[in-house]
């Protein structure tokens, strides 16, 4: 359960026309945001799917930078007190012989020739995390004042406004895309050529239907377990495909190349593994009872006719949990952040769920 990875190209499928359109705005527009909920695969379609097809044609690119973590080296390496700035750099030029030098100088060291330098930073809403208000319109001006550059910013969708708020008035030129889930065409293939190109196994195009169907397949459920409601989603939550694909290569018949007709569907079962895993790891960071914070979940979130329900966020804590544990569920795809009324609030990221 992560990001693809450049090098995992071949097996990041499902993709091809987002890769191609969000390259095409990277290349010919000074600022380009990619925005999306938690999970929708901003980070895969990054590494996966758009810089392999940039680097295939030749377009000069540095590595995708990030404002927090980051590979560690000397902090006298770096002039800037900001945080922010130093992280980004860090995420650069990797090597401890990094120049003293900061974001503006290492642009123009990466230029080469006319063409425009193209220059991503991911997960771009960490930066508004803690009290980084001055740094973050500081790093944004820096990126904003580098000549002949062409950056792309992934952000979650929480976060949009908030970003073309602080960025749209330094570039001329900013162009959005939403990134949303994948359609059934798109989501069957992704079940079944990842396996073929790295493991020879098959899975049949109908095994791999019925797996899509099932997750496109929302049903409201109430306290007693009467099915009040059957809706059906537009497009496939590619978090919620990577569980069901995780839990189908665990369950698969041991000797067996090719998946056969009658192998049991149980998308339930994959979406509660992934859901308990999400809520334990949170749990855990935070010193919490996993049973109980999935009860409260449960609780908060889901109404007894089985509808979703809205908790608004206080200023410090959230229907009894403090922000950060909320923050952290909405990062792990088990929360969505909605901007409603005077702030932000919490719900279930996806009625599958």
């Amino acid at each position: 359960m992560r990001p693809y990875r450049p090098a995992e190209e071949l097996l990041f499928t499902g993709r091809d026309q987002e890769s191609a359109r969000v390259s095409e705005l990277w290349r010919s527009r000074n600022l380009t945001i990619l925005y999306g909920p938690a999970g929708i695969g901003k980070t895969s379609l990054l590494h996966g799917g758009v810089m392999p097809y940039l680097w295939r044609l030749g377009v000069n690119v540095l590595p995708v930078g990030r404002v927090s973590g980051g590979p560690i080296f000397p902090e006298a390496a770096v002039p800037s007190p900001n945080s922010l700035v130093r992280t980004l750099l860090r995420t650069w030029v990797p090597e401890t012989s990094l120049p003293p030098t900061g974001i503006r100088r290492i642009l123009r060291l990466a230029e080469r020739g006319p063409k425009p330098l193209l220059v991503a930073v991911d997960q771009i809403e960490d930066m508004y995390l803690g009290d980084h208000d001055d740094e973050r319109r500081e790093l944004l001006a820096a990126l904003a004042a580098a000549r002949n550059v062409h950056l792309l910013l992934c952000v979650r969708d929480d976060r949009l406004d908030a970003l073309l708020d602080e960025a749209g008035d330094g570039f001329p030129d900013v162009a959005l895309f939403g990134l949303g889930g994948l359609t059934p065409r798109a989501a069957a293939e992704a079940i079944g050529q990842p396996v073929r190109e790295a493991t020879g196994r098959a899975v049949p195009p109908a095994v791999a239907e019925a797996l899509v169907e099932e997750l496109l397949t929302v049903r409201i459920v109430d306290d007693s377990g009467t099915q009040r409601a059957r809706e059906r989603a537009p497009a496939v939550n590619p978090l919620h495909l990577q569980a069901v694909c995780r839990w189908m290569w665990r369950t698969w018949p041991e000797g067996e190349s090719s998946l056969s007709g009658d192998w049991p569907v149980s998308v339930d079962e994959a979406l509660r593994d992934a859901l308990w895993t999400a809520i334990g790891e949170v749990a855990a960071a935070f010193e919490r009872d996993p049973v109980r914070l999935c009860s409260w979940a449960a609780t908060r979130f889901v109404a007894p006719n089985g509808e979703a329900q809205v908790q608004p966020q206080g200023p410090a804590e959230t229907a009894g949990l403090p922000n950060a544990v909320l923050r952290a569920l909405s990062g792990r795809g088990v929360l969505r952040v909605l901007r409603a009324g005077d702030g932000p609030a919490y719900q279930v990221a996806d009625r599958r769920l």
